[in-house]
């Protein structure tokens, strides 16, 4: 029983580190629109919008499909932009 938690554990482990990026070329399952720049920030795929400045995640707008980010005066949208995601959101 522990060896099999062990497994699922490592499993798990694999998963979420194979989902961090080191390049904008490795975020192909996220999906901007052109008003949004394909990024890789902090090792997190997203779409970042280079007209917003932020001090707080409240200050960036826009369709976000799980919610803005601020990250480093920059306003940051993981997983994509909702309107190209078929249409989750509006």
């Amino acid at each position: 029983m522990n060896a099999l938690c062990l497994v699922v554990l490592l499993a798990v482990a694999a998963v979420v580190s194979s989902e961090q990026c080191s390049s904008a070329q490795d975020c192909t399952h996220v999906l901007c629109d052109d008003a949004h720049t394909l990024a890789c920030v902090r090792r997190q795929c997203t779409c970042s919008d280079p007209g917003q400045s932020c001090t707080s995640s409240s200050t960036c707008q826009g369709r976000c499909l799980f919610g803005w980010h601020c990250v480093d005066g920059g306003c940051h949208c993981g997983f994509g932009i909702t309107d190209i995601i078929g249409g989750i959101g509006k």
